[in-house]
């Protein structure tokens, strides 16, 4: 009876953990469909997103971490600065177009 027991619970145990992983595998299907329909995200080689950077200048406005030297105890410290990206390098989105609505 208990060798009954044991085996229906396992039995049980690996079911739910096949079903958890097609399910998973679905998921991740599904998301790099997904994925694959919005196409590449717009960042740059700096690793900052298009809405970083400036539209006319393409100078990057995004704040980065850098270690800077502290003098007072001899160690470091770091400290906010902006990007120093000139020039917005990633893939270039899709332009808006004006279409006037035809009307017949």
């Amino acid at each position: 009876m208990i060798e009954t027991v044991v085996i229906v619970a396992i039995a049980a145990m690996g079911t739910s953990s096949v079903a958890r992983t097609v399910r998973g595998s679905i998921n991740d299907r599904r998301k790099a469909r997904e994925r694959a329909l919005r196409g590449p995200e717009p960042v740059c080689g700096c690793g900052h997103h298009l809405s970083f950077h400036d539209a006319s200048t393409g100078l990057c406005h995004a704040q980065v971490s850098v270690k800077v030297p502290n003098e007072a105890s001899d160690g470091t410290h770091k400290e906010l600065v902006t990007c120093t990206c000139r020039r917005y390098i990633g893939p270039e989105p899709l332009g808006g177009y004006f279409a006037p609505e035809i009307t017949a």
